[in-house]
């Protein structure tokens, strides 16, 4: 299906695999599990209407980061630790290969992949969701117009932000991880209160030294890693 870039279950052993060998600067990964069981945790317990909680992590930093590596790991971590919720489902998206030429098709495959196929893998048990560079279908609407954009990424847009909203108001057991290597195009729209998304920031990994002890793992240094209001 257009769209969809990975699915399985989780935990998963070659995600765990990935986890282990990423060093991030002071505890940032220990606070990405944090936030990550907190929401799933906490949600069920308090109305969408008063505290809307969305569920989404937001992985910022350039190209060759580790973002990707980082969000897929900590997918399999998070449903290690609350794996009392049950088995969770995953489901990696491609949102370039939602996009497409012919006018209204790229809004009918967002539309589809959140209404039908997100909303029906929640309606099962607990879901975790990596959108890869985010910004391509959930852009800052203000940024847009007309004259340089197509009338259907503006749909398409459209239909991900509230396919991202619905799942939030429908579903407590689903969280969003996100990455982006832009920080002034992702829509604020993803994380609309406080305290409903994270935001860790990546720099790129540096050279491993081939005379290391550990020529294995990733060195990845994080600048901070906070809440996005």
């Amino acid at each position: 299906m257009p769209g969809l870039a990975d699915t399985r279950h989780l935990p998963d052993q070659e995600f765990a695999q990935a986890w282990d060998p990423i060093i991030l600067a002071d505890d940032v990964k220990a606070r990405l599990v944090r936030q990550a069981v907190s929401v799933l945790t906490l949600r069920p317990e308090v109305p969408f209407e008063l505290l809307p909680l969305q569920g989404v992590l937001l992985l910022v930093g350039p190209p060759g980061a580790g973002r990707t590596t980082v969000a897929r790991g900590l997918a399999d971590r998070i449903a290690q630790v609350v794996s009392g919720l049950g088995e969770f489902a995953y489901i990696e998206l491609d949102p370039h290969a939602l996009t497409s030429s012919s006018l209204g098709r790229s809004q009918r495959a967002v539309e589809h992949l959140f209404s039908e196929v997100l909303e029906e893998q929640a309606s099962i048990g607990p879901l975790i969701v990596l959108i890869d560079e985010v910004e391509t279908i959930a852009t800052d609407r203000s940024q847009l117009s007309l004259e340089a954009n197509p009338v259907d990424v503006i749909r398409a847009v459209d239909a991900a932000l509230v396919g991202l909203d619905r799942l939030a108001r429908k579903f407590s057991n689903v969280l969003i991880l996100a990455t982006s290597n832009c920080t002034t195009r992702s829509t604020p729209r993803c994380a609309p209160a406080p305290t409903s998304s994270a935001r860790c920031r990546c720099r790129t990994p540096k050279r491993v030294d081939s005379s290391s002890s550990r020529p294995s793992r990733l060195s990845a240094r994080s600048s901070r890693a906070h809440v996005a209001c």
